[in-house]
């Protein structure tokens, strides 16, 4: 069962159980208020710091029981089960010229500094070139490493 099947399609439901999970401000600070003695409040802040990890642990498997995941976080569950929940599937030609045109005109330059603004007007050109790029990276698992690097480069603007 995934976090979508647990709360079905109600985001409402979903921001619900992201909210329960977040520690409340109020419920952390009014704690140390009444705390005057400087080796005390030093105490309960590393107290705080200390447990953090146990704490969260804690909640978070009455959030997952609450919603009834506990499917989801099996510990024998093997990589087969794990690629159910997060798979990238290949695209059509149609997704990506959508997705391309959709993307914000700038200045930007890929990091074979070709300007994104080239590749939008000669996409009807070269979307199979670049279909075929992503797609294999995709089915492969192995993106360039020149993908992974933003490269910064000087505009003058007049």
């Amino acid at each position: 069962m995934t976090i979508a099947e647990g709360v079905g399609h109600d985001t409402a439901a979903t921001w619900k159980v992201i909210r329960s999970m977040i520690p409340n401000e109020k419920s952390t600070s009014e704690s140390y208020e009444n705390i005057t003695e400087l080796k005390d409040k030093a105490e309960n802040f590393n107290n705080y710091f200390a447990n953090v990890g146990k704490n969260t642990y804690e909640k978070t498997q009455e959030n997952i029981n609450s919603v009834n995941m506990s499917n989801c976080l099996n510990d024998n569950s093997s990589n087969e089960n794990t690629r159910e929940y997060f798979k990238i599937n290949p695209i059509d030609c149609a997704t990506l010229i959508l997705t391309i045109k959709s993307l914000r005109n700038s200045g930007s330059y890929g990091s074979d500094g070709i300007p994104f603004q080239f590749i939008k007007d000669a996409l009807p050109m070269i979307a199979s070139y670049i279909l075929t790029i992503m797609d294999t990276s995709i089915v492969t698992k192995k993106f360039p490493d020149s993908w992974k690097i933003s490269h910064v480069w000087e505009r003058l603007s007049v």
